[in-house]
């Protein structure tokens, strides 16, 4: 699927990780590029969706459609171990951020040895923080 904004939870395991950079695309009707805003946060989903204020943006960029566009965040952001985080990313276009199937929900959609990224939220809004599902 694609939408204007999707958000998520990342939880390091047993070591605490350096974000440094986001990899992803536009859907396949963006003509060009989508301008694309990552934001971060500690804590759910659940909680933080309602509080913008606890939220940085951690990168700004353009997101091409149906191919890999990696975003470099302005700065590292450590993510403490055992710790939930939230990555918000919200474009400018109804198909600036494509995503496949298992990104809704809330269980655990990708692991590693290193982390777990759990199923999130679509925004259809323009507007950054508004728009988010259910």
């Amino acid at each position: 699927g694609c939408d204007h904004g999707l958000a998520f939870e990342v939880v390091p395991k047993t070591n605490s990780l350096f974000l440094v950079a986001l990899e992803m695309c536009a859907g396949r009707s963006v003509a060009t590029a989508a301008t694309a805003t990552v934001y971060i946060c500690q804590g759910t989903l659940l909680r933080r969706l309602r509080q913008r204020d606890e939220w940085r943006q951690a990168a700004t960029g353009p997101l091409r459609p149906c191919r890999a566009s990696r975003l470099e965040l302005s700065e590292p952001v450590l993510l403490q171990a055992n710790a939930t985080y939230c990555i918000y990313i919200a474009t400018n276009s109804a198909a600036g951020i494509a995503f496949g199937d298992e990104a809704r929900g809330g269980e655990v959609c990708f692991e590693n040895d290193d982390m777990q990224v759990h199923a999130g939220r679509t925004s259809g809004s323009m507007a950054h923080f508004a728009g988010f599902e259910g």
